[in-house]
């Protein structure tokens, strides 16, 4: 790639990916947007599914398409290649429920309730079939969650007495919690952590993109982008402070018409940072460290587990409980691993399989189809990806619909990129 060529920077300077969003959702049935934007909702803010609605809405997301459907006369193509994705996602949770009852069987099991996530992910469907972009709408609820955020340590930091009743709203919601994490060595970090803010990575690029390529409001976009990065930071686990600090220098590179530059000032910005904070840096790799010794200790775990050869090549199926040592024997379906469960729930084959549908929108946007115009959002994925290798919620409604959004918005895209080479040819 040449040094003044960027085709992000090309289209961006045009306006032409927020001219095809705006044109996207300009059509789109206000009922079918309330109905997918109340599911947001349910999703980020109610992530335990305590008031029921998930189901629910996402029922009501699939009736008022159909109906709109029906009054239509023009027929929806759905893409070949997106049906195909969806349907293989879908037979994965099939497949590991009738391994698992083959081989064991027995209760308890997790594999029922696990398995409904799965389903999510026909939600690409129906953003395909009612042509929207859910990045906007998912961007200003991530909004809310981070300005939320913010006013729990404004409020706690002039009112510290209503710690005890923010911290029990948090536990009783299940929304998010509270905590003085010790990490050992003398560093203790305040975290406020909501169990969706992974997500916040999907709200930060798109509001950088708009900071950096709208032609109005650029100054409230950078707000809004600070806002995003603060909040993530303040949520305090690892994952969110690492994302919160790579994921702005990596879109400022996309994004740079000087790449070798740069990626040297990333690299000097990186190496200062590295050098001021390298006492908290060892504190937090550190090893020993409980949190991160639980994890070492599992991957003993699963090197046992995978000394089986049935379990290694067919699984032990999804929601399967497991004596786990690194747990101090505890019996339980998940852990924080996400990838060696993959291996776990669905045998190498699968597992593999699995891994490489979860990397192919990746793959599509930066080998495959090089013009992709949201390639700001798929870097924010993989940012989400590289944080869930610790986290279970990869496989939980919150992942699927990212992933979802993700995939719908590739077809979409790719639409617009096909008719204009149609029309320059």
């Amino acid at each position: 790639m040449g040094k003044g060529y960027n085709p992000i920077m090309n289209m961006a300077s045009e306006g032409k990916y927020l001219d095809r969003i705006k044109e996207l959702n300009k059509d789109s049935n206000l009922a079918v947007i309330a109905a997918i934007f109340m599911l947001i909702l349910a999703t980020l803010f109610d992530p335990a599914d305590l008031l029921g609605l998930k189901v629910p809405l996402f029922l009501v997301c699939w009736v008022v398409t159909f109906l709109i459907l029906f009054s239509q006369s023009n027929k929806i193509k759905l893409p070949p290649k997106l049906i195909a994705y969806v349907l293989l996602m879908l037979f994965m949770p099939l497949y590991s429920l009738l391994i698992y009852q083959a081989t064991d069987g027995s209760d308890p099991f997790h594999g029922f309730n696990m398995s409904k996530a799965y389903i999510f992910i026909s939600f690409s469907l129906l953003l395909y079939m009612n042509r929207i972009n859910i990045v906007t709408h998912l961007s200003f609820a991530l909004n809310i969650m981070a300005i939320m955020i913010m006013l729990i340590a404004t409020v706690l930091h002039f009112y510290p007495s209503l710690l005890g009743l923010i911290y029990t709203l948090g536990m009783d919601t299940k929304m998010f919690y509270l905590e003085y994490r010790d990490y050992g060595g003398g560093l203790t970090l305040f975290q406020i952590y909501f169990a969706v803010s992974p997500m916040l990575v999907i709200s930060i690029a798109h509001y950088f993109y708009l900071a950096k390529f709208s032609n109005k409001n650029k100054g409230w976009y950078k707000l809004i982008t600070l806002i995003q990065i603060i909040a993530m930071f303040m949520a305090g686990s690892r994952n969110n402070m690492m994302a919160a600090f790579l994921l702005p220098l990596s879109l400022y590179i996309l994004f740079a018409q000087k790449r070798l530059l740069s990626v040297i000032s990333l690299i000097l910005v990186v190496f200062l940072t590295t050098l001021i904070f390298f006492d908290e840096l060892l504190i937090l790799l550190n090893p020993l460290e409980h949190s991160n010794s639980a994890k070492i200790a599992l991957i003993d775990d699963y090197l046992k587990i995978f000394s089986n050869p049935g379990d290694l090549l067919f699984g032990q199926g999804l929601g399967s409980y497991h004596v786990w040592e690194a747990y101090g024997n505890l019996a339980w379906f998940v852990t924080e691993l996400t990838y060696f469960e993959l291996i776990r729930n669905f045998g190498l084959f699968f597992g593999i399989i699995m891994l490489l549908m979860l990397f192919y929108p990746i793959v599509s946007a930066f080998f495959i189809d090089k013009h992709y115009m949201e390639k700001h959002i798929i870097i924010a994925y993989f940012f989400y990806l590289i944080m869930n290798m610790s986290n279970p919620n990869l496989f939980s409604s919150m992942g699927m619909l990212i992933l979802s959004m993700i995939m719908a918005n590739m077809f979409l895209l790719r639409n617009f990129h096909e008719k204009e080479r149609c029309l320059k040819s």
